[in-house]
C-alpha cells in the first residue's frame, strides 16, 4: 500500500512538473518571438535584459504550472512549494531590483541635482556596440548619430564614429575629414588628439593597407605638436611604417591560411 501511494504521489508530481514545463516552454517561445521582433528595430537588446525577460517568463510559467498547484496540496508539498517560491523570489529580486531602483531613484536624483528630467546627462553607446557585434554597421551608425545629435562634441562618440567609418567600412576619405576635424579642435587635449591620430594610423595599416594614409595621420601629430613627446613618438613610428607591397603580401598570405 505504501509503495502504491508513493507511486501515485510521484505520478502526480511528474504530471504537475509536465504542466509547468509546458507553460514555461510556451512563454519562453513567445519571449523568443518578441526578441526576434525587437532585433529588427533600431535598438539592440542588451544581453542582461534578455536574461531578465526569459527569467521572468520562465519563473512565472514554472511557478504557475507546478509550484502553485503543489502548494495547494498542503503538508510536505506545501513546504516544498514555499521553499521553492522563496528561491524563485530571490532570483527575481537579483535580476530586477537594479531596474526598479534605477527607475525609482533616477528621477529623484535629477530633481535634487536640478537637471532636466527629460534630457539625458550623457551619451549612451551600448546600442551602438550591440549593433556592431551583430555586424549591422548601418544600424550602429544610425544609433550613433542619434547620440551625437544630442551630444555633438562628445569625444568618445566622435572617436567611435571615426573607428566605424575607417575600421568597419574602410572609408578613409570620410575618415580623413573627420580626423582633420578632431585634430583641429583645440577643446580636445593634446594627448587625446595624438591618441586619435595614432589609432587612425593603425586602422590605415590594418584595414586600408595604406602606409601613406598612416603617415598622414602621424604627420598631423608631428606638425601640430612640435617639440613634444607625442611628436617624437610619431616620428619614430612613421620611420617604422611598412611599405604597401609588404602589407599586400602579408594580407594575401593570411587569406591563404
Amino acid at each position: 500500500m505504501g509503495k502504491a501511494m508513493e507511486s501515485f504521489y510521484l505520478q502526480g508530481l511528474w504530471a504537475e512538473f509536465g504542466k509547468g514545463a509546458f507553460i514555461t516552454g510556451i512563454l519562453s517561445l513567445l519571449c523568443w518571438f518578441a526578441f526576434k521582433k525587437l532585433v529588427k528595430t533600431e535598438r539592440a537588446v542588451p544581453a542582461l535584459w534578455k536574461v531578465r525577460m526569459v527569467g521572468l517568463f520562465g519563473v512565472v510559467g514554472f511557478w504557475g504550472g507546478m509550484i502553485r498547484p503543489l502548494g495547494e496540496k498542503g503538508g510536505v508539498d506545501g513546504v516544498i512549494a514555499l521553499g521553492t517560491t522563496v528561491i524563485l523570489g530571490v532570483m527575481m529580486v537579483v535580476l530586477w531590483l537594479p531596474v526598479v531602483m534605477n527607475f525609482s531613484l533616477e528621477p529623484l536624483m535629477r530633481l535634487v541635482q536640478g537637471e532636466d528630467a527629460e534630457a539625458p546627462s550623457k551619451a549612451f553607446y551600448a546600442g551602438v556596440h550591440g549593433w556592431r557585434k551583430k555586424g549591422d554597421t548601418e544600424a550602429a551608425l544610425k544609433e550613433l548619430e542619434k547620440q551625437l545629435d544630442m551630444f555633438p562634441k562628445d569625444f568618445e562618440g566622435l572617436v567611435l564614429k571615426l573607428e566605424i567609418i575607417t575600421n568597419d567600412l574602410c572609408d578613409f576619405d570620410e575618415g580623413r575629414s573627420l580626423l582633420d576635424s578632431l585634430m583641429s579642435d583645440e577643446d580636445i587635449s593634446t594627448e587625446e588628439r595624438a591618441s586619435v591620430a595614432n589609432r587612425y594610423a593603425g586602422w590605415a595599416i590594418k584595414v586600408g593597407l595604406d602606409p601613406e594614409e598612416a603617415a598622414y595621420a602621424l604627420d598631423q601629430v608631428i606638425e601640430r605638436f612640435p617639440d613634444t613627446e607625442f611628436a617624437e613618438k610619431a616620428k619614430e613610428r612613421k620611420g617604422r611604417l611598412p611599405n604597401k607591397e609588404f602589407l599586400v603580401r602579408n594580407a594575401l598570405a593570411m587569406k591563404k591560411k
